[in-house]
């Protein structure tokens, strides 16, 4: 049985959050604000000259721990939009209300006519088969000129209907 893929982005948006709040934290106790206290102009001397203090390789690593979390956001998130694409993808199919009398490959057949388009993860999460099974039914379907394989430079191979 498939594990089901869970949204992570929120999570992580969590986690960084956190550490985010961690570096403020870092940051404000080097200051030593809560000796000084908030005063005037002098905060934002006291932020300056702790700014310049810190070492140039700490400024370094904060730059590449920033653009990293912010690359693992923006990744999860695109990650998280495929798996709700997928979600609506298998959401209203129901395999007995398609299947009539015939193979499994008739039944893909007319469900590739009624959704025009499908992942080969989707036809192997429907009929419950190996993906590479399910390849071999669409490449079927392809020599037949019933549907054609679209390889996307990222991603994994769409089946669509072949014009009618």
């Amino acid at each position: 049985m498939a594990k089901e893929e869970k949204l992570i982005f929120k999570r992580l948006l969590l986690v960084v959050g956190i550490i985010f709040l961690a570096n403020i934290g870092i940051f404000l106790y080097n200051l030593k604000i809560a000796s000084s206290g908030f005063t005037g102009f002098s905060i934002g001397d006291t932020v300056s000259q702790t700014y310049t203090t810190i070492p140039f390789i700490a400024k370094i690593f904060l730059l590449v721990q920033w653009a990293f979390l912010i690359g693992v956001l923006i990744f999860s998130s695109i990650k998280d939009k495929d798996v709700e694409s997928r979600r609506q993808e298998l959401s209203g199919i129901n395999l007995e209300k398609i299947s009539k009398k015939g193979t499994d490959l008739d039944t893909l057949y007319s469900l590739l006519q009624k959704k025009k388009q499908l992942r080969i993860s989707t036809i192997s999460k429907i009929f419950k088969i190996d993906k590479d099974i399910a390849m071999d039914w669409c490449k079927t379907l392809e020599s037949g000129n019933l549907a054609e394989i679209d390889y996307p430079g990222l991603g994994e191979p769409v089946v669509n209907l072949v014009g009618q």
